[in-house]
């Protein structure tokens, strides 16, 4: 069986924090749903299923959920990189990180990039939440 494979089979839960940020990530829920919570000096957010955006890359899951959205003005996300993992004991360490982007969204379009970005380092535990 693949790293990847386990993934799949697997039930994980991710509490991850650092640089005043913290991030919960559930692959699957009670409700058979991923969860995802966003903590930081600005936001206290809280998401379930089609709330969350998963994408398949070669650096792992990206989960996107959207922070704020401001007509005429932005929005901003934040994409949670989760790394493949196998859980041998009833957790393991976990280092990744997080990228929060600023996007303009300006009714006269600007000079330069319409995004920024913002990286976090984020350090915490997954463990599975499955209990055989």
């Amino acid at each position: 069986m693949t790293m990847t494979q386990q993934n799949t089979l697997l039930d994980l839960a991710f509490q991850l924090s650092g640089e005043g940020v913290q991030i919960t990530y559930l692959t699957s829920g009670q409700d058979g749903k991923p969860h995802f919570t966003y903590k930081d000096a600005e936001y206290d957010l809280s998401y379930a299923g089609d709330e969350i955006r998963i994408q398949q890359s070669e650096l792992g899951s990206l989960v996107s959920v959207t922070l704020d959205i401001k007509p005429d003005v932005g929005s901003d996300t934040v994409t949670l990189i989760v790394p493949r993992v196998r859980v041998a004991e009833l957790s393991e360490s976990v280092g990744t990180l997080a990228i929060k982007c600023h996007n303009s969204m300006t009714m006269l379009p600007q000079p330069g990039a319409a995004q920024s970005y913002q990286c976090i380092l984020l350090t915490g535990s997954v463990r599975s939440t499955i209990i055989a």
